[in-house]
């Protein structure tokens, strides 16, 4: 059968809306159990969350992060990628530091084997929810995407990349697809780029021609998720299973439960048909004294109020 994607775009799309319409209208007519929720006392919420997002988790899509130079775009990038579902991000360490050391009075950096360790060790921290490798060098890193079977896709912002479409005009690649975003001043390395299957840009209608690299992650992980949507949850059993038992184990947090999770891992709890949580579970702390002026000037202090 002839691959026609605006078709398949379309039905894809009306598919998706029917449900929509049909999952509200069962919740308006109360045919959803109240448990098919997350909310206050519902047995085994937390575990029920967790199945919840191992369920949408995918290891199709890889993010790659090169030589990014700031902790907090890495933390950003991190987090977004788990929120939309990722479960394999790989880190390219940046460069040393120390051939800059010369022009300061005080080293700012140790030697490159001690930020190498540092920068490990961060990484590794940053998120516990991931499955996170980390290399030397671009080349490392692209030796180990051809291994397993990675296609290629670099982000760029010059006029050789290709823009990223509204809907999908080829077929998601055979295997898995790295996402590569370089760092923040001069984009992914030249040897990234003459190594990457594409380049890829996100089009833009302004006069700033480029973007903050965690947003420039965000917006190009969102954007392959909303033209691929099969990629959604498309994770090997024997993974899964994996990431599952590790997951409810660290969910546990007394002997009960440290005894109970990994029995359930082996037969999961139904997930939740939605992953928001209750308002109950939304109200984050806020002090007395920011509480007094938030009143004073009218604030609101809950949310979904």
């Amino acid at each position: 059968m002839e691959y026609c994607p605006p078709v398949m775009a379309f039905a894809a799309a009306t598919c998706f809306a029917w449900v929509r319409r049909e999952a509200m209208k069962q919740h308006a007519f109360g045919f959803l159990q109240e448990s098919s929720f997350d909310g206050v006392g519902v047995p085994l919420r937390v575990v029920r969350k967790a199945e919840t997002v191992l369920t949408r988790r995918t290891s199709r899509l890889t993010i790659v992060i090169e030589r990014s130079t700031n902790s907090q775009n890495y933390t950003a990038v991190l987090r977004t990628a788990e929120a939309l579902g990722v479960q394999h991000v790989w880190l390219i360490s940046p460069p040393g530091w120390r051939q800059n050391n010369y022009k300061r009075k005080k080293d700012r950096f140790k030697d490159d084997d001690e930020e190498w360790e540092h920068h490990v060790a961060y990484a590794k921290q940053a998120q516990k929810w991931l499955t996170i490798r980390v290399f030397r060098t671009s080349r490392e890193c692209v030796e180990a995407l051809r291994k397993e079977s990675h296609t290629i896709w670099c982000t760029d912002l010059s006029q050789r990349a290709e823009v990223l479409p509204r809907i999908a005009t080829e077929r998601f690649p055979e295997g898995r697809l790295a996402l590569v975003i370089g760092t923040e001043s001069t984009g992914a390395t030249e040897f990234m780029l003459k190594s990457a299957d594409k380049r890829v840009y996100i089009n833009l209608h302004g006069f700033a021609d480029s973007l903050n690299l965690s947003v420039a992650a965000a917006l190009s992980i969102y954007h392959i998720f909303m033209i691929y949507p099969e990629i959604v949850g498309a994770m090997e059993n024997e993974e899964r299973s994996k990431l599952r038992l590790q997951w409810y184990t660290t969910l546990a947090r007394n002997a009960n439960e440290r005894e109970l999770y990994p029995k359930l891992a082996k037969n999961p709890p139904k997930p939740f048909v939605d992953l928001r949580r209750c308002d109950a579970h939304r109200v984050g702390y806020v002090s007395p004294k920011d509480r007094k002026k938030n009143a004073e000037a009218g604030f609101a202090s809950g949310i979904g109020k």
